[in-house]
């Protein structure tokens, strides 16, 4: 790995710049000032993880706890945060070939900006990076701390976020690409590692599930209002169903079900969620194509920029009027303290958005065309693909936004420059 010092100042800077631009960031926050402030601060004043008076089983706890351990300080968090975002980064470059260019650190920006929110992505972000490095590396030289770092990496990960136990599963959907002699058994070595890892980092939380409820549970207890809530992302759909937390909160009251990410609410969500899918299996295949059009369409989130002049209801106001009455005549006599982090925020996202699509299409390309040539895929690429192709089918199915998949930009960009090289190298 380079030691190039300018390369190392310009990431700093960069994730310095990021972190402070975006620092009234509005995405999310509503949730982490309820669920994760309120779950924080009953784990400092009572030691139990409560929230209205019962025991929590969404969120899961993960973040709750670094909130706490940070003090309540939203500065302290983005600090972690920051430096969580450097280290992955520079794991990245210490494991994998390919050497440091000035180039690459302005594509770098929509994993600062997914590092720079206070939310779990953020950390789950920076953990995939270190679970893929990771395999990367055990599989050219296979070390127990390397399978250490991979494997807790994922722990801490389904304790951030429950979609991370589909890493071991596209771990092992990974090894049916073309690899290396012998990669097939350390790989198959490394993902069961990590699958009890992952087991091992969430038997807390599922043996207190057991002690309260009965039944030991493995994720938080909200996917059944995901489910629900996400059949709603299919405008004019026959459920009359709405992308919205209020839409599972009412269902959950009109039901009477209690607290709406309750394990009782999660059933009977689930429930109603299959039940309405089977009612309408054609309106259901529609929502997943037109999620699966929106993860290539609307791109990988870019920051919030314009959050230093205005708010983020606002900023969608402005692009209504931009649509109703033309983008020039919206932004006419707009000052230029707001106008300047608007244009920023606006070009940024437009060109990130384009960036995705080029890079998802280039990359699978890339890939069909190596592996039609008989290139050996690296363990960095092959994990990649098929994480990538495993995210992009969970968000068709239930819900897409684009912090969804953002994870997956410093990976992907990664596996096309490895592709390229491998395609020269083959060349000679």
């Amino acid at each position: 790995m380079s030691r190039n010092p300018i390369f190392w100042g310009l990431v700093l800077f960069e994730i310095a710049a990021v972190f402070v631009l975006d620092y009234h960031h509005e995405a999310e926050q509503d949730v982490y000032n309820g669920l994760f402030i309120q779950s924080a601060r009953s784990l400092w004043e009572t030691g139990t993880y409560v929230l209205n008076g019962e025991p929590a089983f969404h969120p899961i706890w993960g973040y709750s706890f670094l909130v706490l351990l940070c003090g309540f300080s939203p500065v302290i968090l983005l600090m972690a945060q920051g430096a969580l975002c450097f280290g992955a980064i520079y794991y990245f470059y210490a494991t994998i070939p390919i050497k440091p260019r000035l180039f690459h650190i302005p594509a770098m920006l929509p994993f600062i900006a997914l590092c720079s929110v206070k939310w779990p992505n953020a950390i789950t972000g920076a953990l995939l990076v270190i679970f893929i490095c990771s395999f990367h590396s055990y599989l050219s030289k296979p070390l127990l701390k390397t399978l250490l770092i991979g494997g807790f990496a994922a722990g801490l990960a389904v304790n951030m976020r429950g979609e991370a136990w589909i890493w071991g599963p596209a771990l092992f959907i990974s090894l049916i690409f073309p690899l290396g002699p012998g990669m097939r058994t350390k790989g198959a070595t490394f993902g069961l590692a990590v699958i009890f890892i992952q087991l091992l980092c969430i038997s807390p939380w599922s043996a207190r599930a057991y002690a309260n409820l009965g039944t030991p549970m493995l994720t938080p207890s909200y996917g059944g209002f995901v489910a629900l809530i996400s059949l709603g992302q299919l405008p004019n759909n026959p459920w009359g169903a709405e992308h919205t937390d209020a839409y599972g909160q009412k269902f959950a009251a009109a039901e009477k079900l209690g607290p709406a990410f309750s394990p009782a609410a999660d059933a009977a969500m689930k429930k109603e969620f299959l039940k309405r899918v089977a009612a309408h299996p054609a309106a259901f295949a529609e929502k997943v194509i037109y999620n699966f059009t929106s993860v290539l369409t609307h791109g990988v989130f870019a920051g919030q920029f314009f959050t230093l002049a205005l708010t983020e209801s606002d900023y969608w106001k402005v692009l209504e009027n931009s649509k109703a009455v033309g983008v020039v005549p919206a932004l006419r006599g707009m000052p230029p303290a707001t106008l300047v982090p608007l244009g920023l925020h606006v070009c940024l996202e437009s060109l990130f958005r384009a960036g995705w699509l080029l890079l998802l299409t280039a990359t699978f390309v890339g890939a069909y065309v190596a592996a039609k040539r008989g290139v050996s895929f690296s363990p960095f690429i092959s994990l990649t693909l098929s994480l990538t192709a495993v995210t992009i089918i969970v968000v068709s199915v239930l819900q897409y936004q684009p912090r969804h998949v953002t994870l997956l930009w410093l990976p992907l960009a990664a596996s096309l420059l490895l592709l390229g090289s491998s395609s020269a190298d083959s060349a000679l």
